[in-house]
């Protein structure tokens, strides 16, 4: 955390509700590369691992338009991850699990801009990382998906091989190509 007042927080967050349980949610937080591929906002070229808890990520925000080459240092916590930034306006991401009543978990992500002085903040707006709801929508549709398909293995195979290293955009030229023939087949029936 910076040294800033309490209230000069400057941050963003999306809360995302799974069918998972704490168990389960903090398991699928263990990939952390897997879990950012999943923001289709977030076009990652490199995930290269410099030591057990610092990673470089090289990419292209798609909500922004700008090129990101940042070292990220992952810190583990009792309920999931913080992601301090070596640079840029964004300083850090908390990815914690709340548990929710009976067996299900929720996901709170939280961008954390508040490590500059608000004067350098506003200078930098277009930094400003604009993909979390996105993100937060990708994430839900995943972890339901994973709760009801991770007992087949061909699916957690093709998740894991083929669709989470994908690029955001041949995602979403697969689905639209998945789609197009769906249609088709039902025409021909």
């Amino acid at each position: 955390m910076s040294d800033t007042e309490e209230g000069d927080r400057d941050a963003a967050w999306v809360v995302i509700p799974t069918p998972l349980s704490p168990g389960q949610l903090h398991g699928q937080l263990r990939d952390l590369e897997r879990i950012l591929r999943l923001n289709s906002g977030l076009d990652i070229h490199e995930w290269q691992p410099l030591a057990e808890d610092l990673v470089r990520l090289r990419g292209h925000n798609l909500t922004n338009d700008r090129p990101i080459l940042v070292e990220i240092r992952l810190y583990p916590e009792p309920n999931g991850w913080r992601l301090e930034y070596a640079e840029g306006l964004k300083t850090e991401t908390r990815l914690a699990i709340e548990a929710e009543v009976g067996n299900s978990a929720r996901l709170r992500i939280t961008d954390d801009y508040s490590g500059y002085p608000l004067q350098k903040r506003q200078a930098k707006l277009a930094e400003v990382d604009h993909s979390l709801p996105q993100w937060g929508r990708d994430l839900a549709r995943y972890f339901k998906a994973w709760h009801r398909w991770s007992w087949f293995p061909p699916w957690r195979w093709f998740m894991h091989r083929v669709w989470i290293p994908m690029r955001p955009s041949a995602r979403r030229i697969t689905k639209l190509i998945l789609w197009i023939s769906l249609g088709e087949l039902l025409l021909l029936f």
